[in-house]
């Protein structure tokens, strides 16, 4: 577990306690309280100016929902599924999505690791360019 942390650099180390932190929903504030540290240790941290300890490795990613094997993938997938449309806070139907877009993130950071550890390389299929056209004159009333 160590080996595949240690082959990151301290800075990239911290970007990605960056994300997991974010990803939970936390402030450098509330995570540094919850974890019982200083908040200008674990800016250090995210920053890639201080050393992390396995201890507080552990503890972070325990309190960011996350893991050290999800933190020491080889490729990194960041990916926000979630809709951004307005609904009301107290709605039921915001858990249900948050929940199914954490699962569908899950899922596709899993099948990018696992083509990666399959040594498949996926080819991107986007569709073509096209130049935006010069509307001139056009006056919108």
């Amino acid at each position: 577990m160590t080996r595949n942390i240690e082959r990151f650099s301290p800075t990239e180390i911290g970007e990605r306690l960056r994300m997991a932190r974010e990803t939970a929903k936390l402030t450098q504030a509330a995570a540094a309280a919850a974890s019982g540290m200083a908040r200008t240790t674990l800016v250090a941290m995210e920053q890639g100016q201080r050393k992390l300890r396995m201890d507080d490795l552990l503890l972070l990613t325990k309190l960011y929902g996350a893991s050290v094997n999800g933190l020491s993938r080889q490729e990194a997938i960041h990916i926000d599924p979630t809709p951004k449309i307005r609904m009301l806070p107290a709605s039921p139907e915001a858990s249900d999505i948050e929940m199914a877009a954490s699962l569908l993130t899950n899922l596709a950071k899993a099948e990018a690791e696992l083509e990666g550890l399959l040594g498949i390389h996926r080819v991107r299929n986007y569709p073509q360019r096209r130049p935006i056209l010069h509307l001139g004159s056009l006056c919108l009333r």
